[in-house]
């Protein structure tokens, strides 16, 4: 259990760090402020998500 909630962990850091990457280069350009939230909202759902796998293992 540990060992699965940790690689998801790890799995979801990476997700957000390309997302928010990606949130970046969107935003550097200025042209697609909904594209950028969109991805605002989902980097914010993996770090929720992230909290509660952490609180569960804890």
């Amino acid at each position: 259990m540990a060992y699965y909630a940790t690689r998801q962990v790890l799995d979801d850091l990476e997700q957000i760090r390309a997302t928010l990457q990606e949130a970046s280069e969107v935003m550097a350009d200025f042209q697609d402020v909904r594209e950028f939230e969109n991805m605002v909202r989902i980097a914010e759902t993996k770090l929720s998500r992230l909290v509660e796998l952490t609180l569960d293992t804890a």
